[in-house]
């Protein structure tokens, strides 16, 4: 069945991109204006902050090498932290699913970049390359990179994730792999501001309860504990 909202969203959200790169764009330049749109989003609700756009570029499979697909990026000032971001723009303005199969493969992609990286493919690039330093902050990052989330950017629907995390969970080296989906329902639900509710269920997830004490709230809208 239709969904006004989306098809709306979708609507709204290519006419964004034809008025930040034009109506004669390639397609590269219009899934880089969707990718910029989709950071600023994510930006302004504190999903993802300091990403830096990346020429989007594709490296097919070759030896050793994986494909790889890169779209955007950001690394925390203490190099802990990076995120990597690949996107796919349908670029039709109307509603479309994503099966699991193409997630995934989105996912490799942008992992792929992730291992090149990791060994050195900088070194291959000439420095003028949009991806040069990108490549070289990420394999001279290694010792104290902790945790990596990798992006999924789309105008599409993803209509399934089950088993996802499961089949594409990793660790590279001592990295923390994790994986996050911003599809067209979730920009749209962003959009206008309903969040996601977040449930933590510690007694089964993280070995039992923890002790807390609940703090007194003066206008009864909100409990809080102290943990």
């Amino acid at each position: 069945m239709a969904n006004p909202r989306l098809e709306q969203f979708a609507k709204d959200l290519h006419q964004e991109v034809l008025l930040r790169c034009g109506e004669n764009a390639e397609p590269q330049y219009r899934e880089d204006a969707f990718t910029e749109y989709v950071l600023e989003l994510l930006s302004e609700h504190n999903e993802a902050d300091g990403a830096e756009l990346v020429e989007s570029i594709r490296w097919e499979s070759a030896g050793r090498m994986p494909a790889a697909k890169l779209n955007a990026w950001a690394l925390s000032g203490d190099g802990a932290t990076l995120d990597l971001f690949v996107s796919l723009y349908h670029d039709s303005g109307e509603t479309t699913d994503i099966g699991l199969p193409e997630t995934r493969r989105q996912f490799r992609l942008v992992a792929g970049f992730l291992k090149r990286a990791r060994e050195g493919f900088h070194e291959m690039m000439e420095p003028s390359h949009p991806a040069f330093r990108v490549a070289q902050q990420i394999h001279e990052a290694q010792e104290s990179l902790a945790t990596v989330r990798l992006f999924f950017l789309t105008d599409g629907i993803v209509r399934s994730l089950k088993g996802l995390e499961e089949e594409c969970n990793e660790k590279l080296g001592e990295w923390d792999i994790r994986y996050v989906v911003w599809d067209l329902d979730k920009l749209s639900r962003l959009r206008v501001g309903h969040r996601e509710v977040i449930e933590l269920d510690f007694e089964n997830d993280y070995d039992g309860p923890i002790a807390c004490l609940q703090t007194r709230d003066a206008t009864g809208e909100y409990r809080t504990f102290l943990a």
